[in-house]
């Protein structure tokens, strides 16, 4: 019986045997439409040099597959492996490229909604009051005399970014270097979802993610009876409370964002056999070729 790797499906480097891997099991948003969202959140483990991952990290996530699906972890992957789930896929990321991605914070991922009430309260402001004279920008944050007119997203007189906060004398310390998903810790379950569930979508099964608070609850209960999930236990709202559940979320959210600067998103598993048997060598003089070539296309680009 042979044996294979896979590629890592966004920096293209292989994974061996025995390698760190994460796999993400994830569904087309919609029929004839070519984007995918989680199915579920990512598995963490080993490749097993068949296609398959093994020593599989038993977590939280982990649990609510397990219950939902009424079967173990491993059974779960093994049917995904084997197509056996309807409608999904699932892509494999190098464990050591998922670590780089989730923490590398780029001004992609530094993008804030400055007139949370959430981060200005994180910055020292106080609420004082809604402004009843004031049509939008009405609720009042004051901190050491310095007053702040926020709608509950943007702020008044156009201070969108750290730097234009600074200008006006505010500390920005606490928020900078880190980027808007990290931030999570602070907001409220309302701002956890609305900052963190863009990789999850309603049409596929990841509705298991979904908070009541969207109203959806009548299409949330018909799209889990199809599923035939009775054993379904886990409500959303619980889960974006949930800080462990939310720092997975955040780490997809960020790698997303990083992923994206290189025209990258979650697409499906190909089948690339390669390197095998005494091959790696050589694919390690081909990558090495490529960084060279991509180094000097952009410092030729820098002196143009």
């Amino acid at each position: 019986m042979g044996s294979w790797s896979i590629y890592c499906g966004f920096s293209n480097k292989t994974i061996t045997h025995r390698r760190d891997c994460v796999l993400i099991p994830i569904k087309k948003i919609a029929e004839g439409i070519d984007k995918f969202r989680l199915y579920t959140l990512p598995i963490f483990g080993k490749y097993n040099d068949y296609g398959g991952i093994e020593e599989i990290q038993k977590d939280f996530n982990t649990d609510i597959i397990e219950s939902v699906f009424g079967d173990t972890i491993e059974n779960f992957c093994k049917n995904l492996f084997d197509y056996e789930i309807k409608d999904v896929e699932y892509m494999w990321v190098d464990g050591e490229v998922w670590n780089f991605m989730k923490n590398l914070v780029t001004p992609i991922n530094i993008d804030y909604d400055l007139g949370l009430p959430e981060i200005l309260i994180h910055l020292g402001f106080k609420f004082v009051e809604k402004v009843s004279t004031e049509s939008r920008y009405n609720l009042l944050f004051e901190k050491d005399g310095l007053l702040l007119y926020s709608d509950g997203k943007y702020l008044k007189d156009s201070i969108h970014t750290i730097n234009a906060m600074e200008k006006i004398g505010v500390d920005c310390d606490k928020i900078k270097g880190v980027s808007k998903y990290q931030l999570f810790p602070i907001l409220s379950k309302k701002n956890r979802l609305k900052y963190l569930s863009h990789p999850l979508d309603i049409r596929s099964m990841d509705v298991m993610f979904l908070c009541e608070d969207l109203g959806l609850e009548k299409e949330f209960d018909n799209i889990l009876k199809s599923y035939k999930f009775d054993n379904y236990q886990f409500k959303c709202g619980t889960l974006f409370e949930n800080d462990e559940f939310c720092q997975r979320l955040c780490d997809v959210n960020m790698v997303l964002s990083n992923a994206y600067v290189m025209s990258k998103e979650l697409t499906p598993f190909i089948d690339c056999i390669t390197p095998q048997c005494g091959e790696l060598e050589i694919h390690l003089k081909l990558l090495d070729g490529f960084r060279e070539i991509l180094i000097k296309e952009n410092t030729d680009t820098k002196r143009i």
